[in-house]
């Protein structure tokens, strides 16, 4: 899920990294703030994105051609107003995929910069992602594997088309 909403002070791609649950009194269209201003999702006082936005960040700004001329900063205060309220709602569901973007207005960048820009966020966001779930997968597969007396990988806890018990744990050598 990423949310995005255009910020008055942003002058590049603004990645928020964390949300809180307290604090917000600023009053919205309606004239009001939640109850206690305080956010009623379940959760802790500050909750972070598991996405790396320091490496989004990085990544993006490497990336970047000197003809579309935008730039990604991380940030820790998406404002206390509305854009951090459903930030916060949604990492209190899932902070894995969870992602907040405050983009500059119009006179900073262009709307087609704009839109290149989210398209960039959105495809490290999926490649970390993918990343993640590969290492998630890799962890699953190796969770009960074990060695054996003389170091060997005990195949019948990983299965037969796996590391044969030949190859030794720590081995650079891959089996075939």
């Amino acid at each position: 899920m990423i949310h995005v909403g255009v910020s008055g002070l942003a002058k590049c791609l603004t990645l928020e990294m964390q949300a809180h649950k307290k604090g917000y009194q600023r009053l919205d269209y309606y004239d009001t703030c939640p109850a206690g201003h305080v956010c009623p999702a379940e959760g802790a006082n500050r909750l972070h994105t598991k996405l790396n936005v320091e490496r989004l960040c990085k990544d993006f700004n490497d990336a970047c051609s000197q003809d579309d001329n935008t730039q990604a900063v991380p940030s820790k205060d998406a404002g206390r107003y509305l854009c951090e309220y459903i930030y916060y709602t949604s990492l209190s569901i899932d902070n894995s995929c969870t992602l907040f973007v405050h983009v500059p207005d119009m006179e900073v960048y262009s709307s087609q910069q704009t839109a290149r820009g989210l398209e960039r966020i959105l495809a490290l966001c999926l490649e970390q992602l993918r990343k993640t779930d590969t290492d998630v997968d890799i962890n699953e597969k190796l969770k009960d594997v074990t060695l054996e007396k003389d170091n060997r990988i005990c195949t019948k806890c990983i299965g037969p088309k796996s590391w044969d018990t030949k190859y030794q744990a720590g081995s650079r050598q891959a089996p075939p």
